[in-house]
């Protein structure tokens, strides 16, 4: 990333280029006995992204929920171009101009279809089925969660699943 933004420097185009930097997922290095990104625990959800345009998205934190699909109206927005006639995500530029979005996200969806895993999350709830009709093969059998079929919901303001 250091050698990709050096370079923009060097040509003057810093301050002219938007930058996006972004994962699909987050990954456990160790949490809840696990060592990988295939499952609906916090590390594994949460994802960098990094929009950087200097005169155009301030510097800051969100913490709200936001997903990936968000990404592509955002970049349009930004842009000024046309949005695409169906959306599937919502433009995160009031949170790059220092504001709040009218209509916050109040949830995410999340799936890992390897092992049929679902999560929805809210603030405050996060709920998690796994159909259990599928063995993994992708090498990460564990016993946390326990293979097979499993319904749990969380309450994130009392235990987090991080």
């Amino acid at each position: 990333m250091g050698m990709v933004l050096k370079k923009l420097e060097q040509l003057n185009l810093q301050n002219d280029t938007l930058v996006v930097y972004m994962a699909d997922h987050g990954y456990s290095l160790g949490q809840h006995g696990r060592f990988e990104k295939h499952c609906c625990y916090e590390p594994a959800v949460v994802a960098p992204l990094i929009f950087r345009w200097p005169g155009h998205a301030n510097r800051g934190v969100v913490r709200d929920l936001t997903e990936s699909v968000d990404v592509p109206h955002t970049i349009l927005d930004l842009l000024g171009v046309e949005p695409f006639t169906i959306r599937h995500g919502q433009s995160l530029r009031p949170y790059l101009e220092g504001r709040c979005p009218a209509k916050p996200r109040d949830h995410i969806f999340s799936e890992y279809l390897e092992n049929e895993e679902a999560c929805v999350r809210t603030e405050q709830w996060k709920f998690v089925q796994c159909s259990g009709r599928r063995a993994r093969t992708d090498g990460y059998r564990t016993d946390d969660p326990t293979p097979g079929r499993y319904i749990r919901l969380y309450d994130e303001k009392k235990i987090p699943t991080s």
